[in-house]
């Protein structure tokens, strides 16, 4: 059976003492960090996400950057949403036509 929600990401500007915290606090499966990379990675029953991202961001560094894709596959769904220090913005796009976001006119 499918997971319910996916949800990858990966950000970049997260200082290592932040890390334990992080770890502690994120709702997600699996949270890992390599060279200054937090990947994050879930599949499983629904997570408050924005939580999740206002924790995020408000330990991203200057100058860090982030994306994280939530795939509704219930509403047959994905959210994207683009991080950056203090904030973070999303876009919504029906699961059949995500590419329509990306093709050139």
């Amino acid at each position: 059976m499918q997971a319910a929600y996916r949800i990858y990401g990966t950000v970049k500007g997260i200082p290592a003492e932040a890390l334990a915290r992080l770890r502690a606090e994120l709702p997600f499966d699996s949270v890992g960090y390599t060279n200054g990379l937090l990947d994050i990675d879930h599949e499983g029953p629904w997570v408050d996400v924005d939580a999740a991202l206002d924790l995020l961001v408000a330990v991203m560094e200057e100058g860090g950057w982030g994306g994280l894709d939530v795939i509704d596959n219930l509403e047959w769904q994905i959210t994207r949403y683009t991080l950056r220090p203090g904030g973070y913005s999303s876009k919504s796009f029906d699961l059949d036509n995500v590419m329509d976001s990306v093709r050139p006119n």
